[in-house]
């Protein structure tokens, strides 16, 4: 299943996650504060989902681009950059 989003949208909510970050010290300090570790968890969740599809989708038009060459050729593993 595709979750793709505009590129815009993936960066803005990016964005967002790294201020969620820097707000942390100061709501985790608080009773009830941890709300924002479970925030977080949740965009990265979703986020890295969207990641993941952007890269599989890259890696797709390099290999249309290189004739159809096999991804290991190419040194697309996935293991080193994801």
């Amino acid at each position: 299943m595709l979750t793709l989003i505009p590129l815009e949208e993936f960066q803005r909510r990016l964005y967002h996650l790294a201020e969620l970050a820097d707000a942390l010290p100061e709501f985790a300090a608080r009773p009830g504060g941890t709300w924002l570790y479970h925030q977080i968890l949740t965009e990265i969740d979703q986020l890295s989902v969207i990641g993941w599809e952007y890269w599989c989708e890259a890696v797709k038009v390099r290999h249309t681009m290189h004739g159809g060459s096999n991804a290991a050729d190419s040194g697309e593993t996935g293991g080193e950059d994801a």
